[in-house]
């Protein structure tokens, strides 16, 4: 009979600690993970790197926000991209701007989000947002996704229940080598032929040790063309030289560097040359100077031309330069793959004709103060439900003209856009031709179209204003209904992603937290031993 008592105690042990590791194990793969990746960089003075915001086991995540500090006497931030975790379209009041980041403060503060009857949460892992860095000093320092006063939020249906989630923050570790040279160059990427420019190019002596006899170097097409001898470099200063440059009249792709030999006892020879390729026309041509029309309108500077050769051309752009985008042909499509914006316009005098648009939420958005946009000429069809051909934001002294519009839910949809003119279009096969928005649209000339749902063809000097209030500032508090809010901190509050309390949340942390895990274990544990000291006392 001992025996048996003694077998039913131990199984009352051995349930218990099966009950409180199964929690723990359930738990444990409940708790989504936002991250630095990797989580330890090693760099030098001078070098350019990147570093992951990334998110694993999450899910029916709808919205995100952080706020990512960094020691600004170490790093500087010279660009930050949110990725396309949310892989689908979105409610038309998504904003895809560039997130707010303070190189004084050495904070980046990202917010995004979808919502809407069309947004689908996504759960997974994947990278949230790459971060690129210059390295401008030396020691240790903490990449913190948990900076003073605030902490990286996660948010499901809308930003109404948070998602309960770890963070893991990252370290970056900037050190001397004894001996490092590192070069720099100014070259443009595009230039006319017969223009002049100016090169410039520096060496900065990174390393532990003084430098002599620094030879820097400017070649075109590795055929050297202007030399410098530096006879003596100190630890931490760095020596410029320029050379203005001349190219031939004639058209071509030409490789510019900067190079530095090595010094004595140098062994990480990788930042001793920088190069840049520079297109000598009188426009960029896609794809003869450049394979994808996203990278050539990186490479471009204000007032270029860029000409696109018919095909059909798989990418979403974003024109942040004031530049020319026109097809050569009447076959050049830009397909967006039923993504969000199939074209946007975040900067002022943007051209855009003679294009073929499809298969995206809208065919081109134009963003807050991208004013005097031209979009004239294009062909801009199938965008998905609740999308539109042509979306105007908060921008003005727009024309709109001579565009062909089939199959978009809206049209044109003016939201806060005064003083466009919209003249010469058809619109076909849409819900409404044109819509005019709930906001304040001023003074447009809405004239000559022609289309199914809109009696417009002589509204000439019509005034659509409208008295609805405007939608959120990018000075306000942001909060998961004003689409990917990035912006700068508002000086009231602090930002809150989630309009409900944590304790609302159906994934909050479990009733059953780690201390709460570990008396009911021991309740267990005490009732199993109290039942085995009873029938051992009965026995005896």
């Amino acid at each position: 009979m001992r025996r048996i008592v003694c077998t039913f105690f131990i199984c009352v042990l051995s349930l218990s600690l099966m009950f409180v590791m199964g929690i723990k194990e359930a738990k444990a793969e409940e708790i989504a993970v936002v991250y630095v990746d990797p989580p330890v960089s090693y760099v030098s003075l001078g070098q350019t790197f990147s570093i992951n915001v990334s998110i694993a086991n999450v899910r029916d995540l709808c919205g995100y926000e952080f706020k990512l500090g960094y020691n600004s006497t170490i790093l500087n931030v010279t660009k930050v991209v949110i990725q396309p975790f949310f892989n689908q379209p979105t409610w038309p009041w998504m904003r895809n701007q560039v997130p707010w980041r303070n190189n004084e403060e050495g904070l980046v503060w990202v917010c995004d989000c979808i919502f809407g009857p069309h947004a689908k949460p996504t759960s997974g892992s994947g990278t949230l947002v790459t971060i690129t860095f210059n390295v401008i000093g030396v020691g240790d320092c903490e990449i913190d996704l948990g900076v003073p006063y605030s902490e990286s939020k996660l948010a499901k249906w809308s930003g109404q229940m948070k998602i309960h989630h770890e963070s893991e923050n990252g370290q970056v570790k900037s050190r001397l080598p004894e001996h490092n040279i590192v070069v720099f160059l100014d070259a443009p990427s595009h230039l006319a032929p017969a223009d002049s420019v100016l090169l410039k190019a520096e060496v900065l002596n990174a390393g532990q040790n003084e430098e002599t006899n620094v030879e820097l170097q400017l070649l075109v097409n590795d055929s050297i063309v202007y030399l410098e001898v530096i006879s003596f470099l100190q630890v931490g200063f760095s020596h410029s030289l320029s050379y203005m440059w001349t190219p031939s009249s004639v058209e071509a792709t030409l490789n510019v560097t900067a190079y530095a030999s090595p010094v004595p006892n140098e062994d990480d020879i990788t930042d001793n040359r920088k190069s840049q390729r520079v297109v000598v026309s009188h426009v960029i041509k896609v794809p003869f100077h450049y394979p994808t029309i996203q990278d050539a309108i990186d490479a471009a500077n204000p007032r270029d031309v860029i000409v696109v050769s018919e095909g059909t051309y798989y990418e979403c752009l974003i024109i942040d330069k004031s530049v020319t985008l026109t097809g050569q042909g009447n076959n050049t499509i830009i397909d967006g793959g039923e993504s969000d914006e199939v074209i946007g316009v975040t900067a002022k005098n943007v051209h855009i004709s003679n294009l073929t648009i499809q298969n995206g939420l809208f065919g081109i958005y134009v963003h807050t103060d991208a004013n005097y946009a031209v979009i004239s000429g294009n062909r801009i069809r199938n965008t998905l439900t609740k999308g539109a051909g042509i979306w105007l934001d908060c921008c003005h002294n727009t024309l709109i003209s001579g565009n062909i519009i089939t199959n978009c839910h809206y049209g044109i949809c003016l939201l806060d856009a005064h003083d466009t003119v919209i003249t010469n279009n058809t619109i076909t096969q849409s819900y409404m031709d044109i819509e005019y928005g709930s906001y304040d649209n001023g003074f447009c000339i809405i004239i000559d179209n022609t289309g199914q749902n809109t009696n417009n063809t002589s509204d000439n000097n019509a005034d659509y204003s409208n008295p609805y209030p405007d939608p959120p500032s990018t000075n306000d508090t942001p909060d998961m209904w004003a689409g990917p809010y990035v912006g700068p901190p508002s000086p009231r509050d602090e930002a809150q992603l989630y309009t409900m309390s944590a304790r609302d949340s159906p994934e909050s942390p479990t009733s059953l937290t780690d201390p709460w895990i570990s008396i009911v274990a021991l309740v267990i544990v005490a009732f199993g031993v109290i039942i085995a000291h009873v029938l051992l006392l009965r026995l005896d």
